[in-house]
């Protein structure tokens, strides 16, 4: 199978379908083209890395609807949008939902070329990160109830004899706790498992418990 990463062209307009795949042609990618949103969701596993480039007005379901159904589902995949109809208040509010890039028909395939390229590059970013927050999970889900406390009370930047005190507990067990939390975690230190825990997907739980473009 190609790691290849997907551009989904989702457009009404046959001869935008027909067209733009080979003006965007690129070895770094693959394009699958669809008549509709309705027929790229029927198809999309949410897994697959790529973009979507769609167009704006489309019936049944508009490409706004598409971005709307999308963010219901979770999926960070990057949206461009293109557009025959553009106005500055539908790019703001594709923009403010998330939308990478609002673009005017016709637009120069070079210029759109990189732009795909940024947004793939965009998700490739995105999915590592969503790795790294499921392999942090995956480890914090390994520690006892214990060790989630001393966490917590770690990346609140108490000491071990704070910790120690306020728990009930010798200081001696507490550097234990500490030792084997750091292990568990496949952390070198308390600043590379704070910063695990701090993270953006993690902050504030405790361990216990673009730019617009209107034409071309």
């Amino acid at each position: 199978m190609s790691d290849r990463p997907t551009v989904f062209l989702v457009d009404d307009d046959a001869s935008i379908r027909r067209t733009l795949p080979q003006a965007i042609a690129s070895p770094d990618y693959r394009v699958d083209v669809f008549s509709s949103a309705d027929a790229f969701l029927s198809s999309y596993d949410g897994q697959a890395p790529g973009c979507i480039l769609t167009d704006l007005r489309m019936p049944r379901m508009t490409g706004l609807d598409l971005q709307e159904e999308l963010i219901r589902r979770r999926s960070a995949m990057p949206i461009i949008f293109l557009t025959g109809y553009g106005s500055v208040e539908t790019a703001t509010k594709a923009m403010k939902s998330g939308a990478i890039y609002f673009f005017e028909k016709p637009i120069d395939p070079p210029l759109l070329v990189d732009r795909i390229r940024e947004a793939l590059e965009l998700n490739q970013r995105q999915r590592q990160q969503t790795a790294q927050q499921l392999e942090i999970d995956e480890r914090l889900s390994r520690l006892t109830r214990r060790q989630r406390e001393v966490l917590d009370l770690v990346v609140q930047g108490l000491t071990s004899k704070q910790i120690a005190d306020q728990l009930g507990r010798s200081i001696k067990t507490i550097e234990v706790h500490r030792s084997q939390i750091l292990n568990r975690m496949n952390a070198q230190g308390v600043t590379e498992l704070m910063r695990m825990v701090l993270a953006p997907d993690h902050a504030g739980t405790p361990a216990n418990g673009q730019e617009a473009c209107t034409g071309a």
